[in-house]
């Protein structure tokens, strides 16, 4: 199972059909909760809720060696990229409340001509829900947990979008253009644990 993960945050991805699912979780002491799982499309859409990955590889790259995880997919007239890293966070304010480290997920999509949707879709896992969140950051809790630790999510391209619809809730990070036009549309985010 492909996953990459820091001291606190961790992706792993799963075979669902004919693509990736994937689930992103947070470190509670010696185990791993999930957080947020990724809404999927079948064969039958065109321009699915999330990007079809078809294959999701664990590289090693640089000087240093780090791994990232490098996926593909195709759907409708799209070509759907991704690049999961780690990222040092500079200047952390407390470091005793948040990790040093970041996951960064850089997604792309190049399309010859215009599309119905192009993002990524997530929903809460059971027991937890997003608490807060703008256009630009999102931030999901546990209110059922006696400490405070939540995710953090920040847009570094494109725009969150929430829906409240049954069971959890409905996360939407797309594209800042119009999916009509015909070029690379790119969205990005870093995710991290926080503690207050």
């Amino acid at each position: 199972m492909p996953h990459l993960e820091t001291d606190d945050v961790r992706v792993e991805h799963v075979r669902s059909n004919d693509r990736f699912a994937h689930r992103i979780l947070i470190r509670c002491g010696d185990r791993w909760l999930p957080v947020l799982e990724s809404v999927e499309g079948t064969a039958a859409n065109a321009w699915p809720q999330s990007p079809p990955w078809q294959q999701i590889v664990q590289e090693s790259v640089g000087p240093n060696g780090e791994d990232v995880l490098l996926g593909v997919g195709l759907s409708g007239n799209g070509h759907w990229s991704i690049a999961i890293d780690k990222k040092h966070l500079n200047g952390s304010e407390d470091s005793e409340s948040q990790s040093l480290f970041v996951l960064h997920f850089d997604i792309a999509c190049k399309i010859s001509k215009g599309a119905d949707f192009l993002g990524s879709t997530w929903q809460c896992c059971e027991g937890w829900a997003i608490a807060t969140w703008t256009p630009e950051q999102v931030f999901v809790r546990n209110n059922s947990r006696a400490d405070s630790i939540a995710l953090q999510l920040d847009a570094n391209h494109g725009v969150f979008r929430y829906s409240e619809s049954p069971p959890n809730g409905v996360l939407v990070l797309a594209s800042s253009d119009s999916p009509a036009l015909a070029k690379t549309h790119r969205w990005a985010f870093v995710v991290r644990r926080i503690a207050n």
